[in-house]
């Protein structure tokens, strides 16, 4: 009897996957990829950016040249875009006219989107313009402003900022963005933004790769900035009502 419960009992364990838990844990080890410091994170994580975001690379008439289409950059955030029966100015609104079948006019978009839609091939005009609609003006901001800010408001910012934006925008914007984030944030905020980074490199944008929050990836930092603009005027708004109040 005392045999037949232990058959029974090895028959259980190999069912349901019981003396097998190290094995597994032990595989799966292997299969993780640990983060590397802050600085090469972010280092990777702009060399990633950049190949992604090609025209950001572009001089003034330089050109990228496919298969059906060309863009040459004609300077700061101009751009032509030519095909065998289209000539379109791109600025990174909108008017398109068609003229004995040619199509000319001009389009307003971000370089994040025009990045993206590079990202693969394009065989007429359409195509392009099925990635783009509808766009809306784009507001033109500076963010450096809140630099001026007193360290209230500027803490203010980085407590609301997504861990995933906040990433992405110290990848995307210059230094300066870099050296006010982390001169101001907290030790926690530091750790969390590293993982971000590590995240993005790892081009996993799924909650169960991320512990924090939802990636945006590399290619949408127009809309981590959307984000950051939103909080200036919000923030600015309070600043505003604080300063009614004491008058």
């Amino acid at each position: 009897m005392a045999k037949k419960k232990q058959n029974k009992k090895s028959f259980l364990s190999s069912f349901f996957g019981f003396g097998k838990k190290k094995n597994i844990q032990a595989e799966d080890a292997e299969d993780i990829i640990q983060p590397e410091g802050f600085e090469r994170e972010l280092e990777k994580a702009k060399k990633k950016f950049h190949s992604f975001h090609i025209t950001k690379a572009l001089k003034t008439g330089e050109q990228i040249v496919r298969k059906d289409y060309k863009l040459k950059k004609n300077g700061t955030d101009l751009y032509k875009l030519e095909g065998s029966n289209f000539q379109i100015v791109l600025i990174t609104g909108n008017s398109l006219i068609e003229k004995d079948g040619i199509t000319t006019g001009v389009l307003q978009i971000t370089e994040a989107e025009l990045s993206r839609a590079l990202q693969r091939e394009h065989s007429d005009l359409n195509s392009f313009l099925e990635l783009w609609k509808p766009q809306l003006p784009q507001k033109h901001q500076d963010w450096k402003q809140i630099l001026d800010w007193s360290i209230f408001w500027q803490e203010q910012i980085l407590l609301r900022l997504r861990p995933d934006s906040s990433a992405l925008l110290i990848v995307y914007l210059d230094r300066d963005f870099s050296d006010f984030y982390l001169s101001h944030a907290t030790r926690k905020q530091k750790k969390i933004l590293h993982d971000e980074l590590f995240y993005l490199n790892q081009g996993k944008n799924s909650e169960d790769w991320n512990p924090h929050t939802k990636n945006k990836s590399l290619l949408y930092p127009d809309k981590a900035m959307e984000e950051l603009y939103q909080l200036i005027e919000i923030i600015k708004a309070k600043m505003d009502k604080e300063k009614e109040f004491k008058k």
